[in-house]
């Protein structure tokens, strides 16, 4: 038999297939629902009512966690600082001055990376897009839970490659206020200036927090270069303005929370050919959610409504100059969930649910723009079930799942997920194959009613070693193919159009050695992919070099170390090697134009004083981009869209308050 990653995960299960029949025990399925932590999901933290013990060494996935104290000494002001430091997690440029992300090599910006926000689901609808760069704020941030693999078995069809689940100090533990703000400088302009806000009270048996978010960025300070040579300085022509105001509400087991979100891009980048001016795109999003927690016994029922109205990508003004119209297509998104669980003890766990969502988007009553089918308004509904269970007999433990989904729009979907994991002494391994697919947004399917959901097949595993109790080395080895994969393109009249195109996906390791102990921390780690198909698509692909993608590098060293001076001062270094890059566009004449962007070493620095002066006040001065390197964003598809610049050397100050702060 041909050694591949995806047979190894298969002998793995069939082996301990044969010893749980042996045993005659019976599998069910369990998925954990979207409130629950993956942290939960993964057991490192253990809710005993709910989830029987399971370490992040046993837990089926390959997981990365971050919490609060690692990200708040490292100094990040911005999510990107924060999840640049993951294996595998890379950004590119999309149109319009955005900023979007990559997982392994392979593209994840529309609809391929779920992330929650304490339980939030941030994907804008038309696209299903997300968009980074001084847009989450970073200091309410309690903790981040990353599943660096496929998550449609338990999220759906957001969460192809990867799911990442922020969750906040937004919650009943929060007391008092918490201030903190937030200054950095370029040499030439402000990178960031913030001011955050968060607080809480008790009233008898009821909890309400409140929060607050104002920030202003520039995205650079360089000079951009569009595929023809022409040119404009960045400095005063990339804002980045975020509004964000949040409310929380928690009576016993029934809480109701609410965000307003508010994300502008100044831009002049465009399509391919720079703007004559710059223009505003905005993201606006307001969302509820409410749920009730009801326990009987070992069994756990969640039901919640969940509504979010989006209107994304919006432009408000017209240019015949610039060939731009205006855009103000928005969404409502109505969905209803139950969730259930089961706690058997030891060796038992069950977890499922139903879901239903309905999605209506709609054009303004005084513009003249339709959707194809002839009307101001295009809706669909989906229907999706969910089911998984985790069977533990002595050190092993068995997983079986699936999730089925049915739109009005598309194909149904069905994805299995298997995986079984060991802990033997100081090692653990695990073996993972899952199935995954991406659903088509509003917009895809607009532009192609035709389009089908991408499918995707990931085989992953996983080898750790504890060198000691303050120490792990982790490696794991992953295989991605992705089927009648979604590509994006616009042809000469700049109109969005899509089509389902040959395999794609990649292969590669990913290896980490994390050291902590107190406050001490060290960690490194290395990412490296390639094709996991004979040829790249066209779209993803650089002339010449077949075992390269546009965009991202092959090979990736990230380490982060934080060193506490005494007991009040901390200092944190980081450093990020990344190898050459490409870029690919065709000038107006017709002509590819191919550029290597040689390997770079970032650096940063930054030191943390707690308690200054008085209790609960925090000093933070850093300097990142220390060697002043030029960053790029390049765009990881064949569009013509130069790299666009992203921030020089910059010096950082952040004051933090806390009173009578409890989390």
């Amino acid at each position: 038999m041909k050694f591949s990653i995806k047979n190894c995960v298969l002998f793995c299960f069939v082996f301990i297939t044969a010893s749980l029949k042996a045993q005659n025990t019976s599998v069910s399925d369990s998925i954990p629902f979207y409130e629950l932590s993956l942290e939960q999901l993964m057991n490192v933290s253990v809710s005993v009512a709910t989830y029987m013990p399971m370490t992040a060494r046993e837990s089926p996935g390959i997981l990365t966690i971050l919490t609060d104290k690692e990200i708040r000494n490292s100094g990040a002001k911005d999510l990107i600082e924060v999840l640049r430091t993951i294996p595998g997690f890379d950004f590119g440029t999309d149109v319009e001055g955005v900023v979007g992300i990559a997982i392994r090599g392979n593209w994840g910006h529309e609809g391929k990376v779920l992330m929650l926000w304490d339980g939030f689901e941030v994907n804008e609808e038309l696209y299903s897009t997300l968009q980074f760069g001084a847009h989450y704020p970073v200091s309410q941030i309690k903790r981040i839970e990353i599943i660096r693999g496929p998550g449609s078995a338990m999220y759906g069809g957001n969460a192809e490659y990867a799911v990442i689940n922020i969750i906040t100090n937004n919650n009943k533990d929060l007391t008092g206020v918490n201030a903190e703000v937030v200054y950095s400088q370029m040499s030439k302009t402000f990178a960031q200036r913030s001011v955050f806000l968060n607080t809480g009270k008790s009233i008898g048996a009821v909890h309400i927090n409140y929060s607050s978010t104002l920030s202003q960025a520039n995205r650079s300070q360089l000079v951009y270069t569009d595929r023809d040579g022409n040119s404009y300085d960045m400095t005063d022509q990339s804002a980045i303005t975020t509004i964000q105001q949040r409310a929380d509400l928690f009576y016993k087991n029934f809480s109701v929370s609410g965000l307003f979100d508010s994300y502008t891009v100044e831009q002049r980048d465009g399509y391919d050919n720079s703007y004559q001016r710059p223009y505003k795109s905005d993201f606006k999003t307001v969302y509820l959610l409410s749920k009730y927690e009801y326990k009987a016994g070992k069994i756990l029922i969640v039901p919640g409504v969940k509504y979010k109205f989006n209107k994304p990508w919006s432009v408000n003004k017209s240019s015949s100059e610039d060939n731009i119209a205006t855009y103000n297509t928005f969404v409502n998104r109505t969905e209803f969930y139950i969730n259930t669980s089961y706690d058997q003890g030891d060796w038992l766990q069950v977890v499922g649910g139903i879901n239903y969502y309905n999605q209506q988007a709609r054009q303004p009553a005084n513009d003249s723009v339709y959707f194809s089918n002839g009307t101001k308004c295009f809706y669909f509904d989906n229907y999706a079930a969910f089911l998984q269970g985790i069977v533990k007999y002595k050190k092993l433990n068995f997983i079986l799942g699936a999730r089925y989904n049915n739109n009005s729009r598309y194909n149904y979907s069905f994805v299995p997920r298997l995986g079984v994991t060991s802990v033997f002494d100081k090692w653990h391994v695990k073996a993972l194959y899952s199935k995954a697919f991406r659903s088509p947004s509003i917009e895809n399917i607009n532009v192609e009613p035709g389009i089908k959901p991408e499918n995707t097949i990931v085989s992953e595993v996983e080898l750790g070693y504890k060198i000691t109790d303050r120490s792990y080395l982790t490696a794991n080895v992953f295989d991605i193919v992705t089927q009648n994969t979604i590509v994006y393109f616009y042809d000469s009249l700049n109109i969005d159009k899509y089509k389902n195109e040959q395999p794609t996906g990649t292969r590669g390791i990913e290896v980490e050695y994390k050291w902590k102990h107190a406050r001490w921390l060290s960690n490194l780690n290395y990412s490296f992919f390639t094709p996991a198909v004979q040829s790249v698509i066209s779209a993803y692909s650089v002339p010449e070099h077949p075992t390269r993608v546009l965009a991202f590098p092959q090979h990736r060293i990230n380490w982060q170390m934080q060193l506490p001076l005494s007991e009040k001062t901390c200092f944190a270094y980081s450093l990020s090697w990344s190898s050459d890059r490409y870029s690919t566009i065709t000038n107006s004449q017709g002509d590819v134009v191919t550029t290597r962007y040689p390997a770079v070493l970032y650096s940063g620095i930054n030191f943390t004083f707690s308690d200054l002066f008085h209790t609960g006040l925090e000093l933070q001065l850093g300097c990142f981009n220390l060697t002043d390197q030029k960053i790029y964003y390049i765009q990881p598809y064949n569009s013509d869209h130069a790299p666009l610049n992203g921030t020089s050397r910059e010096f950082q100050i952040k004051i933090q308050y806390s009173i009578n702060s409890k989390n």
